[in-house]
């Protein structure tokens, strides 16, 4: 008996929609970082009054030269679901201007997904920073520093040992808070801003880190406050997520562990002016600065190079349906 039009059109698009139902987890894998997966380590949201002291400690000492900040544990606040980082002019130390920092003592590890909402001030002479920081010093450190003085701009480093990857990315940071993502697999290391990405590098540290959150000030890129730049200001975190690579997850069962409350100061960086400029997303540094234009059109050819077989086998099934669905609706005219 021939098919109507109307059922054989209805058939397949049923054969359709049943393999687009199949099409999200080779997209997701797409958009994610690599194959495998993530299991949840710590979550943090700062609903309490301090600083959680078995997770966190602060930075306490001095940074860059005579012009630089001196961290002070003071200058991490915890209020209305917030971690507050201050920066603010206060004499202390032989430096006149004092700013917080803080680090987590209970996870290092190496690979891991770390993300985190965040809105920084604006101002010249403020660095508002994310970090991975090895004990090793900067040779391996992950760093991304947001700077507001006039035109925002977002520094963002890669060092695994025999060099580093950088990236210069204008955009708007202060405006309002925005999600931030470091992922670092055993193949691929990665930045995004509110899911897009930023910046992504074959190049991959295999030390451990543990991840902070600072504002620091007086260094090369950053500069110090001016009249213009109104203080205290803040660097304000709604929320902090970290992940363990597990290429087999299956869980997000929390495997976090207690350490000392003990202060640390973050190491002073060496890296120079010419380390936090632009490069090609997955150049190392010294190979040149390109325009940021051309690197995020570089970063939009590779994201679509890497999509998996699985979907372009997914889109030749559906037009291969497509294609039968119009004989057959073709057929069912003729038959009729």
């Amino acid at each position: 008996m021939p098919i109507a039009p109307r059922r054989a059109a209805a058939l397949a698009g049923t054969l359709v929609t049943l393999l687009l139902a199949a099409l999200p987890p080779a997209t997701a894998r797409a958009a994610g970082s690599a194959s495998g997966g993530w299991r949840l380590a710590f979550s943090e949201d700062f609903n309490g009054s301090s600083l959680n002291r078995s997770r966190w400690a602060t930075y306490d000492g001095p940074y860059a030269g005579p012009s630089g900040n001196y961290w002070r544990p003071d200058d991490v606040l915890v209020s209305g679901g917030e971690a507050r980082i201050r920066i603010q002019r206060r004499e202390f130390g032989g430096r006149s201007i004092t700013s917080g920092g803080m680090i987590n003592v209970s996870l290092s590890q190496t690979y891991g997904r770390y993300e985190f909402r965040a809105k920084i001030p604006a101002g010249k002479g403020i660095d508002s920073y994310a970090t991975l920081w090895p004990k090793d010093g900067d040779a391996n450190a992950t760093l991304v520093e947001l700077l507001a003085p006039g035109p925002e701009t977002a520094y963002l480093t890669n060092a695994y040992g025999s060099g580093r990857t950088g990236r210069q990315v204008r955009g708007r940071f202060s405006d309002a808070f925005h999600t931030y993502t470091i992922e670092w697999t055993p193949s691929r290391f990665r930045i995004l801003f509110d899911g897009t990405v930023w910046l992504s590098d074959s190049h991959v540290s295999r030390v451990p880190k543990s991840f902070g959150l600072a504002v620091g000030s007086g260094d090369n890129l950053t500069g110090t406050p001016d009249a213009s730049t109104e203080l205290p200001a803040f660097f304000q975190i709604d929320w902090v997520r970290a992940y363990r690579y597990d290429p087999a997850a299956a869980s997000t069962t929390s495997t976090t562990r207690p350490a000392p409350s003990t202060t640390r100061a973050r190491p002073a960086r060496t890296t120079s002016t010419t380390d936090a400029a632009a490069a090609v997303t997955g150049t190392p540094l010294d190979s040149g600065p390109p325009t940021t234009a051309l690197a995020l059109a570089g970063q939009a050819a590779a994201d679509h190079r890497g999509l998996p077989r699985s979907l372009s086998a997914v889109v030749a099934v559906v037009a291969v349906l497509a294609v039968g669905s119009s004989l057959l609706a073709l057929r069912a005219r003729r038959s009729s």
